[in-house]
């Protein structure tokens, strides 16, 4: 499966197994430890007129920290993208689940 959290979307099958479960960020979904999974990288943070250069990348790494607690399959993003562009690259890695991190 492949699961997208916060972001609320649909995804029709694809010729291989994966399918997009979704789910918002109130829900809980347990993770299984042998699953693996793909972080997206966020844009960096902007407000006003102040960029916040690399609280994209540290965003993705704090999401990564969390997970390396019970598991050991994660790949984190090389830049960012778009949510479809996450999704295929999440796809072609071969994870089974997606995390989209927004700043």
């Amino acid at each position: 499966k492949l699961l997208v959290l916060g972001f609320i979307a649909t995804l029709a099958g694809c010729a291989d197994s994966h399918n997009l479960n979704v789910s918002n960020t109130e829900v809980v979904n347990k993770i299984p430890a042998n699953s693996s999974v793909y972080i997206a990288l966020s844009e960096d943070g902007r407000y006003g007129e102040k960029d916040y250069k690399g609280s994209g990348v540290l965003l993705s790494n704090v999401i990564k920290s969390g997970l390396l607690t019970k598991m050991n399959d994660i790949t984190v993003a090389n830049e960012a993208g778009s949510f479809k562009e996450s999704i295929k690259l999440a796809e072609s890695n071969g994870s089974d689940y997606l995390f989209y991190p927004t700043i």
